[in-house]
């Protein structure tokens, strides 16, 4: 992906790779280039202004024959190649990128007038040329995040979201690595869908969860009110699809693409929403577990350290951050510990 660093939006229209993306609905390759644009925002012009032009000219045919439309097309990139091989001094290429742009528009509405008018040709929605915004929710802290169509997001310590300023008309797309708790605005003519990886989860308006942890092997899909539909889409593999309801969740294997559908307890995932942590009676293995659960951090326990295998930890706590849970458990002097990105190191 280096390549695109130095791409013009004409490059960006003439990339087969760039090309494939638009041009189809693939979960591996919108991630890819999710990932790519938010480490390279300053692309983001050029790869709106390629998505724009694309649009106006791509189109799903009913009737019409292919070869016709893929003629138009490789015209419009030999005309676009042609103006980038020309060495040309700086009038010249004024002179070029203002006839470019009339070439563009007469292009396009050559094309316009071919699908419209004929009638044979269907707009097709493409991925959203908005502005993508992607967030990272601090280590050890649950951020609160408001989508532009009302759905509500908290969005556990160390986790990414990544979203469109503004959704399609018949869409609402978003990427998730992390975990994250959803309450989706109800609008059935616009669909919601979460993305992790190759498991895409789609829903209408409901409330759930799903975790995704990028060094983990699984995903982990948590409904609490109303129907999720669960799509396992690896390469090379048997897809799954399964729709949870209340009280029911899904655990997609990564690796094997195998999927469980189980009962659970939705009270500590209630109680995690609220910011509520309740601990009751829990040996340090499971408070250590819960934890990692809560803040999206990893436990590293050194090789000294060892604690009574009776010893037990009760508590509840509201809206407090990490180190402060950390502090009243290993009180008085049963740990220390320290804190690097998202690794909690545990030493005697």
């Amino acid at each position: 992906m280096d390549k695109y660093i130095h791409f013009s939006t004409q490059e960006f229209l003439m990339d087969d790779h760039f090309l494939e993306w638009l041009r189809n609905d693939n979960p591996e390759l919108d991630q890819l280039w999710l990932k790519w644009l938010s480490k390279h925002p300053e692309k983001m012009r050029e790869v709106e202004d390629a998505k724009t032009i694309y649009s106006s000219l791509s189109f799903e045919p009913k009737a019409i024959p292919s070869a016709e439309v893929q003629s138009e097309w490789r015209q419009l990139r030999d005309s676009l190649a042609a103006v980038e091989s020309n060495d040309t001094d700086t009038e010249e290429i004024t002179q070029l990128k203002t006839g470019w742009i009339w070439k563009m528009a007469a292009c396009i509405g050559l094309i316009a007038m071919l699908v419209f008018g004929r009638n044979y040709l269907n707009q097709r929605q493409l991925p959203s040329s908005s502005k993508i915004i992607t967030y990272t929710a601090p280590i050890g802290k649950v951020s609160n995040l408001e989508l532009e169509d009302g759905t509500t997001v908290k969005l556990n310590g160390g986790s990414k979201l990544s979203y469109p300023e503004h959704f399609e008309i018949n869409s609402r797309i978003v990427s998730l690595v992390g975990v994250g708790f959803f309450e989706v605005a109800k609008n059935p003519d616009k669909p919601f869908q979460i993305r992790t990886g190759e498991v895409t989860t789609e829903v209408l308006g409901t409330s759930f969860s799903i975790s995704a942890i990028a060094d983990e092997n699984e995903v982990k899909v948590e409904v609490i009110e109303g129907k999720v539909k669960v799509n396992a889409h690896k390469k090379n593999a048997v897809n799954h699809e399964v729709l949870l309801t209340k009280d029911e969740m899904a655990i997609i294997d990564n690796t094997t693409n195998g999927m469980q559908v189980l009962d659970f307890d939705p009270t500590t995932l209630e109680a995690w929403k609220n910011g509520v942590l309740y601990f009751g009676q829990l040996d340090f293995e499971t408070l250590v577990n819960r934890m990692e659960d809560a803040y999206g951090v990893k436990f590293e326990i050194s090789e000294g350290f060892q604690i009574d295998k009776n010893w037990r930890f009760s508590g509840k706590f509201e809206n407090k951050k990490l180190d402060y849970i950390l502090n009243a458990i290993s009180y008085p002097k049963l740990f220390n510990y320290t804190i690097v990105g998202n690794k909690i190191i545990i030493t005697p």
